[in-house]
């Protein structure tokens, strides 16, 4: 499940299960089926992952935006079925996760937090960029 934003990265990732079902020896295939959607658009996002679910997917893999992670979140662990994020939605590191949902690109919130705590400043300014700041 991607973003319309992330057509390049979809591609990679396609290549990437065409390119592990060439080369594995095992008797394990992944089968892509691929969504394309606006994943700010909470509709959008539950009728893709119900299309995905009802045609036997065993797992999610994709991007998710902040506000769309508690859909994906329900879904995944009402079907009990894994989200693989392959983008990390800024989530705050006390939210309570899901033993369903995976991130492939770590949070660095913890990371900061323990630097300003390890170094007691009164101020921090953290900068950076993020696809959904539209």
């Amino acid at each position: 499940m991607f973003n319309t934003d992330n057509i390049l990265l979809e591609t990679a990732v396609k290549q990437i299960i065409n390119r592990y079902n060439i080369d594995t020896e095992d008797n394990i295939h992944i089968n892509n089926r691929s969504v394309t959607i606006d994943t700010f658009n909470g509709f959008n996002v539950s009728r893709a992952l119900c299309s995905l679910l009802s045609n036997g997917a065993i797992a999610i893999i994709g991007v998710s935006s902040r506000n769309m992670l508690p859909i994906i979140r329900s879904h995944a662990e009402n079907i009990r079925v894994p989200f693989i994020s392959i983008n990390n939605p800024a989530i705050s590191f006390d939210e309570g996760g899901s033993k369903f949902e995976y991130y492939i690109k770590p949070s660095t919130a913890r990371a900061v937090v323990d630097l300003v705590e390890f170094y007691e400043w009164d101020k921090v300014y953290y900068f950076y960029d993020n696809g959904e700041c539209k």
